[in-house]
């Protein structure tokens, strides 16, 4: 029993100290389904997927994103945030739920012309829809 709880905490202490070393989302951007932000340090906990393993869910499911542009063949995947997403009601969903903490990557075309962004939850894994580029500094400017 002791050496699950101890197993448990040191795995909890390798994915708090990735996310911990992500870069985060500093601005605050309005997006069509919420608000994302800086994720409050009192939310780190709430992480439970690594950086490296959602810019892999990304990489892998890129079709499934909602943007299924066959004519790009999409790179990237080096620059991933963390951020806070706060969901707006609306008409098909008046009840958005709880915040949560996502992680957003990076998908960019090889010559760097056309950027998009796919989130990721960072509590689950789950592979969310692709929001088109509303950071445009990336983790250059928009990270600290």
């Amino acid at each position: 029993m002791i050496h699950r709880s101890v197993i448990g905490t040191v795995a909890l202490a390798f994915v708090l100290a990735g996310c911990l070393a992500t870069k985060q989302l500093h601005d605050k951007v309005e997006i069509g389904i919420g608000t994302l932000s800086q994720l409050p340090l009192d939310k780190v906990s709430l992480v439970r997927v690594t950086p490296d393993a959602a810019a892999t869910t990304v990489h892998t499911h890129e079709r499934e994103t909602g943007w299924p542009d066959l004519d790009i063949d999409w790179e990237d995947g080096q620059c991933v945030l963390v951020a806070w997403l706060e969901r707006h009601p609306m008409s098909r969903a008046p009840d958005p739920g709880p915040p949560s903490v996502v992680y957003l990557v990076r998908l960019m075309d090889s010559a760097g012309s056309r950027v998009t962004w796919v989130m990721v939850d960072a509590t689950s894994g789950e592979l969310g829809a692709a929001i088109g580029d509303p950071l445009k500094a990336g983790c250059d400017a928009s990270a600290r």
